[in-house]
């Protein structure tokens, strides 16, 4: 059986496919995030921390600035910091970083399709956000993340909870200044499973065209390195 073992990749698969405006939303980053060369950067360890932030929620008063540099590099104020623990607060109960999957059937069969979703808070699927500009709430209705959650919890309400940072130096974000954004809910749709299918058809014709197969376990070795390079060229 075929497995895409994270929602995002698809997700980065449809900004890839659409075009969007985003630098990183290139065919080059979407191969790094299928065969899992990218490491993240600056703005993906902000990220991380803020998520890290919200998920030990206010155990993070006791959990010191040097423990969470030594894991994102990333240095916040403490008031930075107290606005993530306040969210936290303000959401329980909720259990974070819940793994689940759901199988799809496609035109190739059944395909796997798993990943974990930042906050299920009851009947709600939430994820945490950090934007590094102001938020187009578009861009997050046009996102299938919130799709494929909704479908693999069997759940119809999603919330994006967006975190602003307004600043330029991504070495150090307590030189930013922090607000946190009104929620932003999607909802299930009627013909929502016929759409995730779709997308999903439309990556594996991807993927067999460029030969990365193997990365999904499908084929017993990996392309030649010569391959991946051309596909850049």
């Amino acid at each position: 059986m075929i497995h895409i073992n994270h929602v995002t990749l698809l997700e980065s698969f449809r900004r890839f496919q659409v075009g969007t405006s985003e630098t990183y939303d290139t065919e080059e980053s979407l191969i790094e995030n299928l065969t899992g060369a990218f490491k993240g950067n600056d703005l993906t360890n902000i990220g991380s921390a803020g998520h890290y932030l919200v998920e030990i929620g206010e155990q993070g008063n006791f959990v010191s600035d040097e423990v969470i540099f030594s894991k994102f590099g990333v240095k916040m104020t403490p008031e930075q910091k107290q606005l993530f623990f306040d969210h936290a607060q303000q959401m329980k109960p909720f259990v974070p970083e819940v793994w689940h999957k759901k199988i799809f059937n496609t035109s190739r069969g059944e395909v796997l399709v798993s990943g974990t979703c930042d906050v299920l808070q009851g009947t709600v699927v939430r994820d945490t956000k950090c934007k590094f500009r102001s938020p187009s709430m578009m861009d997050y209705f046009d996102s299938y993340q919130w799709r494929f959650y909704l479908s693999m919890f069997g759940l119809d309400r999603f919330m994006y909870d967006v975190f602003e940072f307004s600043g330029n130096n991504f070495r150090d974000v307590t030189l930013f200044e922090l607000k946190q954004r009104e929620p932003f809910e999607c909802l299930r749709y009627p013909k929502m499973e016929t759409d995730l299918v779709k997308l999903i058809d439309e990556f594996l014709d991807w993927v067999e065209y460029r030969n990365l197969g193997c990365y999904l376990k499908t084929k017993p070795c990996l392309p030649r390195k010569s391959e991946i390079k051309s596909i850049n060229q």
